[in-house]
This record gives C-alpha cells, sequence and structure tokens, in this order.
C-alpha cells in the first residue's frame, strides 16, 4: 500500500492543484490552502482504503473529474471538524459566519472528576447503553419506557 511518506514533494503538489480544482480560492481559502494535506495525511487509510489504484492514476495525469472518491476526500478536509486536520481555522466555517468553537468563560471552578466504577453502576441498572446516538437514544427510552433501569453513556 502507498503510504503518505512514499509521496514526493511533486505529487503532493500534484494533488493539492486537483484539490484547489474542485475548491478553487475566491474570496474563501481554497482546499489546499485549509490544509487538505494534513487532512489527507490523518487519513490516509480511511480515504484510500480502496482507491490505491485511482490515486495512482491521478498521480500519472488521469482527470479528477473520473474520480468521485477524490472529490469526496476534498469536501470532507474541506468542511470537517479543524481537529480532523483540514478546514484549517475554520475556514470554511467563516463563510457562513459560524463559530465552532464559542468562547465561554466558566464562573467557577470544576470538581474534579471521579470517574465511577462500572461494577458499582451495574448495582444500580438493570442496562447500560453505550452511545447517545440515533441507535443507543432510542434502545435507551424505549427500555426505560419499558420501566428498565437504564444508564446511557455517550
Amino acid at each position: 500500500m502507498i503510504r503518505p511518506e512514499d509521496l514526493t514533494e511533486t505529487h503532493w503538489q500534484h494533488l493539492e492543484q486537483l484539490a484547489d480544482q474542485i475548491v478553487p480560492s475566491d474570496e474563501f481559502y481554497s482546499a489546499s490552502e485549509t490544509d487538505f494535506r494534513v487532512f489527507l495525511t490523518r487519513n490516509w487509510n480511511d480515504v484510500l482504503r480502496d482507491h490505491e489504484d485511482d490515486l495512482r492514476a491521478l498521480l500519472r495525469g488521469d482527470r479528477v473529474e473520473r474520480h468521485d472518491w477524490f472529490v469526496q476526500c476534498v469536501a470532507e478536509s474541506y468542511y470537517s471538524d479543524p481537529g480532523n486536520g483540514g478546514n484549517y481555522g475554520g475556514a470554511s466555517f467563516r463563510m457562513i459566519d459560524f463559530n465552532y468553537a464559542p468562547e465561554i468563560e466558566i464562573p467557577y471552578e470544576l470538581p474534579h472528576y471521579q470517574r465511577p466504577d462500572i461494577d458499582d453502576l451495574a448495582a444500580h441498572y438493570t442496562v447500560i447503553v453505550i452511545g447517545a446516538g440515533a441507535g443507543g437514544g432510542v434502545v435507551a427510552r424505549r427500555l426505560t419506557e419499558a420501566g428498565i433501569e437504564v444508564l446511557c453513556i455517550e
């Protein structure tokens, strides 16, 4: 498998030029200016899982329009949470005046968090649901409605 460190600077510049064809610079930053390279490096295995031959084709000069996977990768980089490597400084968020990390002042000192022992929790709950997403939240609610003691942990 190709690794990020296997690419030459010329390869990286070519990929960034392709990314900039998808999200060019205008009054806002282009894809390469918002750390596309960092995003791709951090998410390399996920992005290239089924696309190693496609990457080689792009590096040989194949047209980017033939590669939906690459277009999706550029979009994910550009609009991602800056903590994931792309969207440097929340650049795309500023396009819509979205502040992804508002500064708040906590007016008191937070108490030290003592993680409870799972065995202690088991004595109080019949079911412990891990994850309050679409599935976990629904399961926790249904079980609670059925009278079961549920702890839902996010």
